[in-house]
């Protein structure tokens, strides 16, 4: 099965795959099949890195990336980033 990097809507949510073009304790920009997507990064945003919970200090620039997203308003909020071996 091959997974796609594209902004995905399942659950009742909306996912983001790709790969990390940048971080920084406030912003998340994930490289996705349609192009680069910006994601607010809140204290809430829980990481998962390799099925063990993580921080936003473990997340590097080409990482591959699922992220949780929630829609507030116009921006893009990251509520749950998952990365590392899955």
């Amino acid at each position: 099965m091959s997974l796609s990097l594209a902004a995905l809507a399942h659950g009742g949510g909306e996912h983001v795959k790709g790969v990390v073009v940048s971080v920084n304790p406030q912003k998340l920009v994930v490289k996705s099949e349609e192009g680069n997507v910006e994601l607010m990064l809140m204290p809430s945003t829980v990481f998962e890195k390799s099925h063990k919970k993580a921080t936003v200090k473990d997340l590097k620039a080409g990482e591959k990336v699922m992220v949780d997203i929630t829609e507030m308003g116009e921006m893009k909020h990251a509520s749950k980033v998952v990365f590392g071996k899955q």
